[in-house]
């Protein structure tokens, strides 16, 4: 079964019973922390390389308020699971750790059952994300994050600003986004082509999730429909402060080149469409905006691609008959002016083919 059939057919009732044959817990139910406010989520997998960091970051935090860990490891095959195992050992009071009988993710290709269960695991109000290769940078984050929620009960969810780290860079660190002067987001901000929040930065109330829809277990990023079904409820406040660190991993399935490029555009158009109905016409101008911001961009990197024919056929793959037909009715739009300015240029059209 290829990988967009996998998702179609994914159900509720098939993931969790993914979830409950493939998860074991790791805690010592006598030694947690009883009635924690908050929960940390850490998703991992095959992170070696930076979960100390990460968890690190987690521990170090210092908070009022009693909070738990929940560290989710996917069955990585690189060492995490002895290092997280290792963190619950010294923290008993406060890491709860789900591993994996067999990879979750070998069976929708994405984290979204990971995900789904970490946040099932949560006792706490609240509920924080982090990857297991990111990491925080500001010790009292979660204090801050807690109190602007505990005293304005309108928000749903608050944010804060995160530096990019890439390797290979020459400036290795940079702000990820950069919103000037805008400190309150409602959910039409939310809904946007661009990813105005990092997951590294999100803190919700847990009531915002306690029913998913169901085809928010085929999303390839679980944040955008986080995000938007959040903001649904209320909207988010930013705190205009770098305290978190998105590391730009080669290695990370965000990054993969099946999930950039044309893939990238096609993902986001099919996420917008089923947000957009399952809300049924709620900020549906910006939902359709989105979209339509999405069908433009696949239009100039299908332009680039060397195989097109492929493109073709996984824009029939991923998304539904109405959105197909609107791409291809622009692919071949396309495809005729090309066409057009070929005849009326030739020379250029033989220069091109020449490099």
């Amino acid at each position: 079964m290829n990988f967009i059939s996998k998702q179609k057919y994914l159900t509720w009732e098939k993931a969790n019973h993914l979830i409950t044959s493939f998860t074991e817990e790791l805690y010592f139910p006598d030694k947690l922390i009883p009635q924690p406010i908050l929960s940390v989520c850490i998703i991992t997998y095959n992170h070696s390389l930076f979960i100390k960091q990460a968890v690190e970051s987690v521990i170090t935090q210092k908070t009022n308020y009693p909070f738990e860990i929940i560290i989710a490891d996917d069955n990585s095959v690189d060492g995490t699971t002895d290092i997280v195992t290792e963190y619950q050992r010294l923290y008993p009071e406060r890491i709860k750790i789900l591993l994996s009988k067999d990879n979750l993710g070998k069976y929708t290709n994405n984290g979204r059952l990971n995900m789904i269960r970490s946040m099932r695991a949560c006792r706490g109000k609240y509920i924080a994300l982090l990857e297991g290769d990111d990491y925080w940078t500001d010790i009292h984050k979660l204090q801050q994050q807690l109190d602007y929620l505990e005293h304005h009960n309108e928000y749903s969810g608050i944010f804060h600003d995160t530096m990019q780290y890439t390797e290979n860079d020459i400036n290795k660190f940079k702000p990820w986004r950069e919103h000037e002067n805008k400190l309150d987001f409602e959910l039409r901000d939310i809904i946007s082509p661009m990813t105005k929040i990092h997951t590294s930065s999100f803190m919700f109330r847990k009531n915002n999730i306690l029913e998913l829809p169901e085809f928010f277990l085929c999303t390839q990023s679980g944040d955008i429909p986080l995000f938007v079904l959040s903001a649904v409820n209320g909207p988010f406040r930013r705190i205009p402060r770098f305290m978190s660190v998105y590391r730009k991993n080669p290695l990370s399935m965000t990054n993969s080149p099946e999930t950039q490029g044309y893939n990238l555009n096609l993902y986001r158009i099919q996420t917008h469409r089923w947000l957009l109905n399952y809300l049924k016409g709620i900020e549906s101008n910006k939902f359709n905006e989105t979209i339509q911001s999405h069908r433009n961009a696949f239009i100039k990197t299908f332009a680039s691609s060397s195989n097109k024919w492929k493109a073709i056929k996984t824009v029939f793959h991923r998304l539904d008959t109405y959105d197909s037909l609107i791409l291809m009715f622009r692919i071949i739009s396309f495809g005729i002016a090309k066409l057009i300015s070929n005849i009326k240029h030739p020379r250029n059209y033989i220069n091109s083919k020449q490099h």
